[in-house]
């Protein structure tokens, strides 16, 4: 995953940390990555889709959370 991607999903992550998690879970966000090449070729986008892999993250987060408070870390 480039550094583009990794930001974005960072800030989607931070976004549902602050806000909390929509009751509709079937809100997804679409963002449109350039691959390289020129930009005024469609072909040379892919489209990535967040929205499970943040309720994932969420809970992974929460899970963790626990952890380090529980061990101290």
């Amino acid at each position: 995953m480039g550094k583009e991607a990794r930001a974005w999903i960072g800030d989607m992550f931070n976004h549902r940390l602050e806000h909390g998690i929509p009751y509709d879970l079937t809100t997804d966000w679409i963002k449109s990555l350039q691959k390289g090449g020129d930009i005024y070729n469609v072909n040379t986008y892919r489209t990535i889709t967040v929205g499970l892999l943040m309720e994932k993250l969420d809970v992974m987060e929460s899970k963790v959370s626990v952890w380090v408070e529980k061990n101290s870390k």
